[in-house]
């Protein structure tokens, strides 16, 4: 019969200090060992949301060539700087940067013109006021725009021209104009309202609580499999230690089997079979060992140790105790919190109200497009008479 041990896995982000609180509760862990479980009233581990040095090792306590790993170490290691978390972390950055690029619908935009034009041309009527007529203009113009949270735009133009000619006929020489336009454009059916002006920041923003939720489930996710390698890490220190006591107990059955040959107790064929109990044995270890190398391998993948360094080679040793007393978990309770806390439940809620925003923004694009466009303007000339 199979024993589990649960803990719960909650995290709390907050963006002021740049840290992920994960509080181990109760996460499904199966042991080979007989089982252990991770204490609820343990201290929290702190996971953040920024990336690690990777190239700095991480602190291990190494004795006589050994590496000593608790458990607790293992997931400190591996919820720093695991690859899979590194790679949400830098979706988490993305999302948020999603959210800043969103709200620049809301920046001023601004805009500025010059120009400046002179022309030369004879004259071609007696109306032109000179033989040769000689006329510049420079024109400087400013505007602003920005956009509202009911979906208008607001705009202010401010435009500014000078004027000089040779001709008779020019009352104002040089002239110079100034025009001042403050205009309003509200869409009044389609694309009114701030749905339809927020659709793609609301969309970002309910990314970025996706994004954090993906992040919480790959923390989870990482500590099983931490607990999973150490276990079956340990596991496999305890069957070559097994593996070598009964060698040890072949070779004396095998020696007093010997013996009693020699004296004539027991048949030449009873040899065979011990040596046959021994070979079996030397296998036995061979394959324990292989297993230690392999899943010490998995273990120092997931805590994404550097392949070049001492720590890859040396020999991990397990030190925290497998026998401590699993926290038991009814049916009925496990169910009640997984439905409350397991982050896949909370993407869901969150795509759905992704939809619903797409559903309600569709529904205003099948409106008719309708606006209302005012502008109240200023306008002034001067100039030499």
């Amino acid at each position: 019969m199979n024993e589990y041990s649960a803990r719960k896995v909650v995290t709390m982000m907050t963006h002021g200090r740049g840290k992920v609180r994960v509080f181990l509760g109760s996460l499904a862990c199966l042991l080979c060992l007989g089982l252990a479980a991770v204490e609820t009233d343990a201290d929290p581990i702190l996971v953040s949301p920024q990336q690690p040095d990777l190239s700095v090792p991480p602190t291990l306590a190494i004795q006589d060539g050994v590496l000593q790993l608790s458990l607790e170490d293992a997931v400190a290691i591996a919820l720093e700087r695991n690859l899979s978390l590194v790679v949400e972390r830098f979706a988490q950055q993305e999302a948020e940067l999603a959210i800043q690029q969103n709200m620049g619908i809301y920046d001023l935009f601004t805009t500025a013109d010059f120009q400046k034009l002179a022309d030369t041309s004879p004259a071609a009527s007696n109306l032109d006021g000179a033989l040769v007529q000689e006329f510049e203009l420079m024109d400087v113009d400013l505007g602003l725009e920005q956009l509202v949270s009911t979906g208008g735009r607001l705009r202010f133009d401010w435009d500014n021209n000078e004027q000089k000619t040779n001709s008779l006929f020019a009352t104002l020489n040089p002239a110079y104009r100034i025009d001042m336009d403050l205009t309003l454009i509200q869409p009044l059916l389609r694309n009114r309202g701030k749905l339809a002006t927020n659709r793609n920041l609301l969309i970002a923003q309910t990314n970025r609580s996706i994004s954090r939720e993906t992040f919480e489930l790959q923390v989870t996710d990482v500590i099983l499999r931490v607990e999973s390698a150490y276990w079956n890490l340990a596991e496999s220190i305890a069957q070559l230690e097994v593996a070598e006591e009964s060698l040890d107990l072949a070779k004396q059955l095998h020696e007093q089997n010997m013996i009693r040959v020699e004296v004539g107790t027991l048949a030449p064929l009873e040899l065979v079979q011990s040596e046959a109990g021994v070979a079996s044995r030397e296998v036995e270890i061979i394959r324990a060992r292989a297993a230690i190398g392999d899943r010490s391998d998995v273990l120092r993948q997931l805590m994404n140790l550097e392949r070049t360094g001492e720590m890859w080679d040396l020999p991990i040793v397990p030190t925290s105790d497998p026998f401590e007393q699993p926290e038991t978990v009814g049916l009925d309770e496990a169910i009640e919190i997984a439905l409350q806390n397991r982050p896949e439940l909370r993407q869901q809620d969150l795509a759905l109200e992704n939809r619903q925003i797409d559903v309600d923004y569709f529904k205003n694009q099948r409106k008719a497009r309708l606006d209302f466009a005012g502008t109240y303007g200023l306008n002034g000339v001067g100039g030499d008479i």
